[in-house]
């Protein structure tokens, strides 16, 4: 079956402008098939452009489409999904993501007000956005988020994470993209990489956060069934506690998403 040909679940994407490891942050094995039919979502996506936000003036559109992937979501789906394209390696649809050691903040709540602060930086420049979810109480995974980006023609397709390692004392911010070998996206990796290296070095500057690079991965399923290029930015560690604790104050976001928009701005020659 040429599961491309399959249409997502559901999306919700409002634009009205106004964050190697798993999905979760950690490390994921990815799980042979053992039989039947894996199970995809289906329902057609609608993107809505981005509208600008009341009161905010924003430059004249710039013709340039990007879509802002939140990760993660309230509630994980275990349900298998093929990591790519017709693959026979199965992944969880969703998982749960990581929390904050001390502060308990969910990823999926951090990483949707870093993207809505994006967002709003975007728009003003005149950068139509589509997000995959404005709303943690959504059903999306990861193969409908970047059905989500292709279906809405991005340019550049960014996804938003936080990160987890049992070391509590690892800090700092990463990207991943994918590598020249994907079997599914390889033709994607140049461009990808780019966007990925100039959103970390705007994050950093901004943060002063530590750079732990950005690197190649082919086991990320909303990298893998992106047609546009695409990159996963994890804005740190939630289990390291002094990166958990800035990570919760509106100063310290609003720096992540500024190096986000900085980088993404950079990419797209604006």
């Amino acid at each position: 079956m040429d599961y491309r040909r399959i249409p997502i679940a559901m999306a919700i994407i409002l634009s009205v402008g106004l964050a190697g490891c798993s999905q979760n942050g950690y490390v994921q094995a990815t799980m042979p098939v053992f039989g039947g039919s894996p199970t995809v979502s289906e329902a057609p996506v609608q993107p809505v452009p981005s509208q600008e936000p009341a009161g905010t003036e924003t430059e004249a559109g710039t013709g340039y489409v990007v879509t802002l992937d939140p990760g993660h979501q309230a509630e994980e789906s275990r349900i298998l999904e093929p990591i790519g394209p017709e693959s026979d390696v199965m992944k969880a649809r969703v998982s749960s993501g990581t929390l904050g050691i001390i502060t308990k903040i969910p990823e999926h709540e951090l990483v949707l007000d870093i993207s809505l602060r994006v967002r709003a930086i975007l728009v003003e420049k005149g950068i139509e956005v589509v997000m995959t979810r404005t709303t943690d109480d959504v059903d999306l995974s990861n193969i409908d988020r970047a059905r989500i980006a292709n279906e809405s023609d991005s340019d550049l397709f960014v996804r938003i994470h936080a990160n987890g390692a049992d070391d509590t004392e690892v800090s700092g911010i990463s990207a991943y993209y994918p590598g020249a070998g994907n079997n599914w996206t390889g033709h994607l990796s140049d461009d990808s990489r780019r966007a990925s290296l100039m959103i970390l070095e705007g994050i950093v500057r901004e943060t002063g956060a530590k750079d732990r690079g950005a690197r190649a991965s082919n086991s990320y399923t909303g990298i893998n069934w992106s047609e546009v290029p695409v990159t996963i930015i994890e804005t740190g560690f939630m289990t390291n506690p002094n990166e958990d604790k800035l990570l919760s104050t509106d100063e310290y976001r609003q720096k992540v998403a500024s190096g986000v928009a900085d980088g993404i701005i950079q990419y797209l020659g604006l």
